[in-house]
């Protein structure tokens, strides 16, 4: 009797210790486990000077960069406004061409930053493809990183990305051009016509080519 009630206790106390299966619900989902290959790449380690250096930089970097930034648009533009208001009072032609030019270069910076990055991003996208595994051999990471290679899951996807930031660089660059075409082809020419026939350099050349009128404006 005794062998067989320490018996039932050992298994009751196995039975009690076995976990309870997860829900489904809770169940992590993981779409990448068939392109797992098995490879880890372990974190980079960073020593606290290199984080410093990486922190000074940013420093130095950054505060110029905003304070160039506020000065530029807080300052600068409003003077260079000023001087065109200024100088449309006696040349509004050329007044409203410098006004272009000025929209124009200041359309251009994000634009081109925004293709250069594009280009960039497309660039290792490229270098993904042809190596056909993520994270590329030799990078470093931040964290535990397990390697994931295979056609659906990495080449196709990057080439699908590559492709749509390379499309959206191109469309940034044709909508720059149409908008400064535009903005040249049609707003400047009614300002400049506009501009013309209401200046006084206009008025006054009108007086002089009007018929019976002689030139220092006075009928006779």
């Amino acid at each position: 009797m005794a062998p067989s009630l320490h018996r039932v206790v050992a298994v009751s106390g196995r039975s009690s210790d076995r976990a309870l299966p997860t829900p489904w619900y809770l169940r992590r989902v993981d779409l990448l486990r068939s392109c797992k290959t098995g490879e880890v790449i372990e974190a980079t380690p960073q020593p606290l000077s290199h984080r410093l250096r990486i922190a000074a930089a940013g420093v130095l970097i950054g505060v110029p960069v905003v304070l160039a930034s506020q000065w530029f648009f807080k300052t600068w533009v409003p003077r260079y406004y000023a001087e065109l208001d200024a100088l449309s009072k006696t040349d509004p032609v050329f007044a409203a061409r410098k006004l272009a030019e000025f929209i124009s270069l200041l359309l251009l910076a994000p634009v081109l930053t925004c293709i250069v990055a594009a280009i960039a991003m497309t660039v290792q996208a490229s270098r993904i493809v042809r190596a056909g595994r993520r994270p590329l051999p030799g990078a470093k990471v931040r964290g535990r990183t397990e390697v994931v290679a295979g056609w659906w899951c990495v080449r196709l996807p990057t080439l699908l990305w590559g492709s749509l930031l390379l499309a959206c660089a191109l469309w940034a660059w044709w909508s720059y051009v149409q908008l400064a075409s535009m903005f040249w082809n049609g707003y400047l020419d009614k300002r400049t016509e506009v501009l013309s026939k209401t200046s006084p350099r206009a008025a006054a050349q009108s007086m002089h080519d009007a018929p019976g009128i002689p030139e220092n404006g006075v009928r006779p």
